[in-house]
């Protein structure tokens, strides 16, 4: 009867010490597929942000190609030769200016433009669309002067201007007439918070930071 009891007593410590070795494996088995399923989910979603960053990316090129080609058909654009040349033999004559900010503002209006000036080839503005920017920062007139010598368009990139005190984009074409000679430059000004920032910041699934993260 004793041995009968003793070997029960053993059996019941077998039965504790197997079931704390069937939690420890339990435990460690959820461990480890927690640990799976998080790599799994930031797997994903580094290509979901690989993904979407790469098509931003697609879309602000796209943005870009379509403005340089846009500015520079303009600048080739006949009207502009011509009025430009007048402009530069009389400078005060008001049907020209009129004429060509008219133009002007058109395209700004239906292109979304901040602004559009015509300038001589030093930076001085001849005339504009409008509003009340009537000087330029030192960036925009060193990049007349590289327009004016690469005699092809430039741009500035993004830049902050503490004459405007705010950030802005120039798109920057010469302007060349028949004798091959730079008589003028074009400058397109640019808003970017209208296009360029809500392209960076939209994003096609539910996130709070996922913009800033590519940003």
């Amino acid at each position: 009867m004793r041995k009968e009891f003793e070997s029960l007593k053993i059996s019941k410590k077998q039965i504790v010490v197997l079931a704390i070795i069937i939690c420890l494996l339990c435990l460690t088995g959820v461990y480890f597929f927690i640990n799976n399923e998080s790599a799994s989910i930031h797997e994903r979603k580094f290509d979901e942000l690989k993904t979407i960053a790469q098509m931003k990316i697609e879309r602000i090129s796209e943005w870009q190609k379509s403005r340089i080609s846009e500015v520079k058909l303009f600048s080739q654009d006949p009207f502009y030769l011509n009025n430009v040349a007048r402009l530069i033999k009389k400078s005060n004559d008001p049907n020209i200016i009129t004429d060509l900010k008219k133009h002007l503002f058109e395209i700004k209006d239906k292109l979304s433009y901040r602004n559009i000036f015509i300038t001589s080839t030093d930076g001085k503005i001849l005339v504009s669309s409008g509003g009340e920017e009537n000087e330029f920062d030192k960036i925009t007139y060193q990049k007349i002067d590289e327009a004016t010598k690469l005699r092809e368009v430039v741009y500035t990139d993004l830049f902050f201007s503490p004459l405007h005190n705010k950030i802005l984009y120039n798109y920057i074409a010469p302007v060349i007439d028949n004798k091959n000679d730079v008589i003028a430059v074009l400058v397109f000004r640019i808003d970017p918070s209208v296009y360029l920032y809500p392209l960076i910041q939209f994003w096609p699934t539910v996130s709070k930071s996922a913009e800033t993260i590519v940003c």
